[in-house]
């Protein structure tokens, strides 16, 4: 944590006073979202600003038009939206994750990093098999499993590289300004009350 005499003051001491005011307005309450009725993780009606992260950079990073005709659209003047919005949101997310101290939960349920991690544990080739023309008469249709692979390759590398970049968001973060930590809830499970028994 750098202090005031270390360097980097300006943005420690806006970090801090975004943090204070957040706190004071009540908005960082609200994007933490209601305590848990299971004293856990709210996973039916999530109101956290996690789960909206998590909705917004799947809806972002999911590819606008089919991957394999990118090149093209590029050259009629076509922009991804990564290169549309820059990366500001993805700070302004980032820091938001970071101040409410969600970024944990954001990627313990985060469904594109299960997705990467499912890619890494289990790998599928992602490439679509090339698939010959048939005649008219031929029954039987393509494989919908090899349409959504350009997709799914598109989404996981984008997420590689927007995880790259949130790690050093982060690491930057942290170096600025360390938030309060949250308490840690010891949880037992009821089915190990009923095993004592």
């Amino acid at each position: 944590f750098l202090t005031n005499n270390s360097g980097g003051w300006l943005f420690s001491a806006t970090l801090e006073y975004l943090y204070k005011n957040l706190a004071e307005t009540g908005i960082l309450k609200k994007w933490k979202g209601p305590k848990p009725e299971n004293g856990i993780l709210e996973h039916e009606n999530p109101k956290d600003f996690s789960r909206f992260w998590s909705v917004a950079t799947f809806i972002f990073l999911v590819p606008d038009g089919d991957p394999e005709e990118e090149a093209k659209k590029r050259s009629e003047g076509w922009v991804d939206d990564r290169s549309f919005f820059g990366d500001g949101w993805l700070w302004a997310g980032t820091t938001i994750l970071y101040l409410t101290g969600l970024i944990h939960r954001y990627r313990l349920l985060d469904p594109t990093l299960y997705l990467d991690k499912l890619q890494r544990l289990y790998p599928e080739d992602l490439e679509p098999k090339k698939v010959k023309k048939r005649n008219k008469k031929q029954k039987g249709g393509d494989d919908p499993k090899e349409a959504y692979k350009p997709y799914v390759k598109q989404l996981l590398q984008g997420w590689q590289q927007m995880e790259r970049d949130q790690d050093l968001i982060m690491s930057i973060l942290k170096a600025h300004f360390v938030p309060e930590q949250e308490p840690i809830t010891r949880f037992t499970p009821k089915w190990a009350d009923q095993k004592k028994k």
